[in-house]
């Protein structure tokens, strides 16, 4: 969940919304969860499966004019900032001109010289007696 709070005019407007992922809009619609353990597709409904989506509920991060909503399984979600909601403009998932090729780490780092934002992906091979 995600928390704002608007400061105008000497007025504070608070408000919160779960990040609305296309994981968590078909969960909301069908009103259960339809994803079991994280990682293990097995326990996954097939309509979250074709979606590639998770909840995107581990960090929030301000960047080059962007709201992310962070989590290690995919990209960063774009947020407008006004209402919480999905990105108008980005419809959901930053992979920046498609430069960023799956998963990202919850917790970047920003260079503050130059405006940059550095992701580390983990990634391990898998061994070759599971690639066949």
């Amino acid at each position: 969940m995600i928390h704002a709070f608007h400061i105008e005019n000497g007025n504070v407007a608070y408000k919160n919304r779960w990040v609305r992922t296309p994981k968590w809009e078909i969960e909301n619609q069908e009103g259960e969860g339809l994803s079991g353990t994280f990682g293990n597709p097995a326990l996954h409904r097939s309509p979250v499966l074709a979606l590639n989506s998770t909840v995107a509920n581990t960090n929030i991060v301000w960047h080059a004019g962007r709201l992310l909503a962070l989590e290690e399984a995919h990209a960063p979600f774009a947020l407008d900032p006004a209402d919480l909601g999905p990105s108008r403009s980005k419809r959901g998932y930053e992979t920046y001109g498609d430069r960023l090729v799956g998963r990202s780490l919850r917790i970047p780092s920003s260079i503050p010289k130059t405006g940059e934002m550095i992701f580390f992906r983990l990634f391990r091979p898998r061994a070759a007696s599971a690639r066949k």
